[in-house]
């Protein structure tokens, strides 16, 4: 079973994907980052947990790690974080 491209693509693998302060608890993504905009908002899970509390769990995951809106622009940023 492969993974859905939204959160891989081997086409960035070899980039550098600019992470902020990556290890020291911050992997957001530099502004710049080649990985933004890379991901497939199509391919997000379904908001299963209810993360945003509006009884939807058929939506994609509205917000991405640390509560902010998961969809920014026309695609999602590859990772666990939006460039906001």
């Amino acid at each position: 079973m492969g993974v859905p491209s939204a959160l891989y693509s081997p086409e960035e693998i070899d980039a550098n994907p600019a992470i902020t302060n990556a290890g020291n608890g911050n992997d957001g993504l530099q502004s710049g980052s080649p990985v933004t905009g890379q991901g497939a908002g199509a391919e997000l899970p379904a908001d299963v947990a209810d993360l945003d509390g509006d009884s939807d769990v058929q939506e994609a995951t509205p917000l991405e790690r640390v509560g902010g809106t998961r969809v920014v622009g026309a695609e999602v940023d590859l990772g666990a974080y939006e460039i906001q």
